[in-house]
């Protein structure tokens, strides 16, 4: 997610964003989203990967008094925000990153490499030059032993990421 501020208010778009080189990031968005045109006026961006995430019910900490709770994980990325010229090479990093999770994975055809050319006057490209990275999380590292167990285990029933998240932390 790409968070920036438009005539002070702040706005965000659910953008891919991929590692650039020495310190940046680099990602693409829609020239129809209005977002992008604010970005030389205020460059400053937050960029957010958000990981696994889940309620947390009281009944399964087994004590009283219990209050819910939300687990999370994430880094949150700030830097300055450039737009770049050349969409395509940052549209084609993204899909090959993205296809590298498949199994089959898909191979743009040379038709399929026109067609993203014939996109490109529709798509925004932008250079994030990294100011700061930080993770957040919240895991129940709070509790005691027992009540953390009870949580990895409901946790490993009802979202098996954050459970795989809690056993590492």
């Amino acid at each position: 997610m790409v968070v920036s501020t438009v005539d002070g208010v702040p706005v965000a778009t659910h953008a891919p964003v991929l590692p650039g080189e020495a310190g940046t990031l680099v990602g693409h968005l829609a020239r129809a989203n209005p977002q992008w045109r604010s970005f030389e006026s205020s460059p400053e961006v937050l960029v957010v990967f958000s990981g696994p995430h889940g309620y947390v019910s009281p009944t399964v900490y087994g004590t009283d008094p219990a209050v819910p709770t939300w687990d999370y994980a994430a880094v949150h990325v700030t830097g300055r925000v450039e737009l770049i010229d050349d969409a395509l090479e940052v549209v084609e990093r993204t899909v090959a990153a993205a296809e590298s999770l498949r199994s089959p994975s898909w191979e743009p055809t040379p038709a399929s490499r026109e067609r993203f050319r014939a996109l490109l006057p529709g798509v925004v490209a932008f250079r994030v030059h990294v100011r700061t990275r930080e993770s957040v999380f919240k895991l129940s590292q709070d509790l005691d032993d027992e009540r953390y167990a009870r949580v990895r285990a409901c946790a490993g029933a009802e979202n098996p990421r954050l459970a795989e998240l809690m056993d590492r932390s």
